[in-house]
């Protein structure tokens, strides 16, 4: 953690999640922004911990949908084989049986259960979910229907960038896919 005001500089490390929480203690906490929790140990202690102290009136919390690690340790919905499948993804049994490279960061008994029931809770007690567009929406809901009334739909926008609009090409039969970031198996 880094403080800085004006011409003063305090830094320091916060090492484990009990000291996190003596820390938040001296806290007035107005928003608590979840931006990724992939490859936290003790997930359920610190979904829990996080719905404890984000359950006044006076605190936001926000919880934006960059990946699926809320649906499922399979963050990117793969599959056994793979390939895409939010339905596998959220069944224990295939998640037993899913070796993908979300397993280099959950080393845990898969309890899909309880994976569903506590980050329900979490979303259930936000402020506000961001969306980054109709499909990941789509996906949310599908899983926990009872937070719609929760989501906003904010696509990513990036600013002083002009939008590059490319002509259509006729003769062209196939579809180019650009990934930015990692793809990929671990």
């Amino acid at each position: 953690l880094t403080h800085t005001y004006k011409t003063y500089n305090f830094s320091f490390k916060i090492t484990t999640l009990e000291g996190l929480k003596i820390f938040i203690t001296k806290l007035t906490l107005k928003e608590i922004f979840v931006n990724n929790l992939v490859s936290y140990k003790n997930i359920f202690e610190i979904l829990e911990y996080i719905t404890k102290i984000s359950a006044t009136e006076e605190t936001q919390l926000i919880i934006p949908i960059h990946d699926y690690y809320s649906l499922s340790p399979s963050y990117t919905l793969a599959n056994k084989e793979g390939k895409y499948n939010l339905h596998e993804c959220i069944n224990n049994e295939e998640m037993k049986q899913n070796m993908q490279e979300w397993r280099n960061f959950y080393h845990d008994e898969i309890n899909m259960p309880k994976w569903k029931s506590v980050w329900s809770t979490l979303l259930e007690n936000s402020s506000n979910i961001l969306c980054f567009s109709n499909s990941s929406k789509e996906i949310v809901t599908e899983v926990y229907p009872e937070v719609e009334k929760k989501i906003t739909l904010t696509p990513h926008v990036v600013e002083g960038i002009s939008p590059l609009i490319l002509k259509k090409n006729p003769e062209k039969t196939s579809i180019t896919i650009g990934v930015l970031g990692g793809i990929n198996y671990g």
